[in-house]
């Protein structure tokens, strides 16, 4: 009987064992309760993870299902979750080491720290960075990127896989950091800076030299 019960209990201590995409977004109904739900459930191979436009969502949340879900995040969307915070990034920072692709477009309650921080440690695997409306300080971030990239074996020169980069409606853009690393990112397929005050003449030249796969290019409304 205690065999019997032991046996039971284990196989519920992961309910979706094989789960590694999830996908929520854009969904008026989705609140705190269902990523409470998730996280407990325990979802060991989830590293894919849409929450883009759940406005209800909360540091309560986000913290709880990333508790539950695999030690690497490879894709994180939560465009528009302005209940979200630093803290939750800062608690969970060992799972965004590998960080490929995130959406945190519209999320203001995120500070630049929190951004360099993590950011400035995932460049290397970093493949779609979106960050329209919110706070990133690109020098510190590639500051970050390159003594990270020194304490390891990895050439100080070697080449970014970003196919897409949206820094849009930041004021106070770096351009010739901005140039260094369109540089070093000759994939670049999407690159946004649109309403971005300093970007001008020596992005369209670093973008003409390097970016030879860009399909999209929005610099609008960019004046100072």
């Amino acid at each position: 009987s205690s065999s019997s019960s032991s046996s039971s209990s284990n196989n519920t201590d992961v309910i979706l064992p094989n789960l590694t995409t999830l996908n929520l977004s854009h969904n008026d109904n989705i609140t705190d309760d269902s990523l409470i739900v998730l996280g407990q459930g325990n979802c060991p191979k989830l590293s894919n993870i849409n929450l883009n436009c759940c406005y209800k969502i909360t540091d309560i949340g986000l913290n709880c299902l990333l508790n539950g879900c695999n030690d690497h995040i490879y894709s994180l969307g939560i465009k528009r979750c302005t209940f979200v915070t630093h803290d939750t990034f800062i608690k969970n920072r060992h799972k965004f080491i590998k960080l490929r692709n995130i959406n945190v477009k519209g999320c203001s309650n995120i500070d630049e720290n929190c951004w360099t921080d993590i950011l400035g440690l995932s460049m290397q695997h970093g493949k779609s960075w979106r960050f329209g409306e919110s706070s990133i300080n690109i020098v510190n971030i590639m500051n970050k990127s390159k003594n990270a990239i020194r304490g390891t074996s990895t050439n100080n020169n070697e080449f970014f896989h970003f196919i897409a980069i949206d820094f849009s409606w930041h004021e106070h853009l770096n351009e010739d950091v901005v140039c260094e690393l369109i540089e070093k990112s000759p994939l670049l397929e999407t690159l946004k800076f649109r309403a971005c005050d300093t970007i001008g003449n020596k992005t369209m030249y670093a973008v003409s030299k390097t970016c030879h796969s860009l399909q999209k290019l929005n610099v609008g409304r960019c004046h100072a």
